[in-house]
């Protein structure tokens, strides 16, 4: 989806976390954080 090495690592980085998420569809956003606490 995206060609730049360096936006892929910074979006790897932050989905592994629990403040910001990169996701291709709205659908998995909600399902993402409907898992949250």
């Amino acid at each position: 989806m995206y060609t730049s090495k360096s936006l892929k690592d910074f979006i790897y980085e932050c989905n592994k976390g629990n403040d910001i998420f990169y996701l291709a569809t709205e659908q998995q956003a909600i399902k993402k954080l409907s898992t949250l606490k």
